[in-house]
């Protein structure tokens, strides 16, 4: 009976230290995973370039840069950096309105298109 009994304990022990032994290894694979995505993290930021030979035309201190796009072939890689020139201040119905940030909250593209700007999205005025 005690023979019997010392087995049941080791084979206890045994299922017991195989357990943990699984959670470890289930615990060190997510880190490694977690490792690993945040290493390609860094590699994936990517940052709009501003167009500093932008010239505004007249009196206008706003626009687009460049003002139209190359065509695009379909099938083909497309990727063209554009450049909002936006004015600090305004007025709207009579009211004069200072802007401060301005946050581009969607945007719309055909499908197949995406687009991508600074890390968040956010232009501040300067002037």
């Amino acid at each position: 009976m005690k023979n019997n009994q010392s087995t049941l304990m080791l084979i206890k022990m045994g299922l017991l230290n195989q357990i943990i032994t699984d959670i470890k290894f289930f615990v060190l694979i997510r880190y490694i995973i977690f490792l690993f995505c945040l290493f390609f993290s860094f590699d994936v930021y990517t940052q709009c370039n501003i167009d500093y030979t932008y010239q505004p035309i007249g009196s206008l201190n706003y626009g687009l840069s460049p003002d139209s796009l190359p065509d695009g072939v379909v099938g083909s890689y497309y990727s063209e950096d554009l450049t909002f020139f936006v004015p600090t201040d305004t007025t709207y119905q009579g009211i004069n309105v200072t802007l401060t940030d301005i946050h581009i909250i969607s945007i719309s593209l055909p499908i197949g298109l995406s687009w991508q700007c600074n890390i968040d999205y956010t232009y501040q005025p300067i002037g």
